[in-house]
């Protein structure tokens, strides 16, 4: 199996455990002034794109703190805390802020790497407590999403 195959079914899966999650709420995304967005939040602004050959394109956009996604016809949203001075890697938390309402309040432990155009989140499954330890993916408990920044 291709590395690409395995990142596209790994990030199918990571979506699918957002959905089932409710991990991004309904609700539309103030606009903001990017010059007052700084620190570890600063160089993931803006609109990034996941591609999966079997889905489409998934957009995911970051706007200050708040991640904002159109998936299946749906919009999601979170907020994301990171740590950037974690070690061995730096650590994002995307807390729900809406959606189902089982949902509501609960966190989901990852972990992030950016490097100049590609963002990528290694997310542990939503039930589990446990954040990953890495960035690779593991059948049903961790799940690798690499986004391209859009042009």
């Amino acid at each position: 199996m291709s590395l690409n195959s395995i990142q596209a079914r790994a990030g199918i899966r990571f979506v699918g455990a957002l959905l089932a999650l409710g991990l991004i709420a309904a609700s539309p995304l103030r606009p903001r002034d990017d010059s007052a967005v700084a620190g570890d939040l600063k160089p993931l602004q803006g609109v990034w794109i996941f591609e999966v050959p079997e889905v489409g394109n998934l957009e995911w956009k970051i706007e200050g703190s708040k991640l904002k996604a159109e998936v299946n016809n749906e919009t999601y949203e979170c907020t994301l805390k990171l740590d950037s001075k974690a070690e061995p890697h730096a650590t994002v938390d995307f807390t729900i802020t809406g959606g189902p309402a089982e949902f509501a309040g609960k966190t989901v432990k990852g972990l992030y790497k950016i490097n100049d155009e590609t963002l990528t989140f290694c997310v542990s499954n939503p039930e589990s407590d446990q954040r990953p330890g890495d960035f690779d993916p593991i059948e049903d408990q961790v799940f690798v999403f690499k986004l391209k920044k859009k042009k």
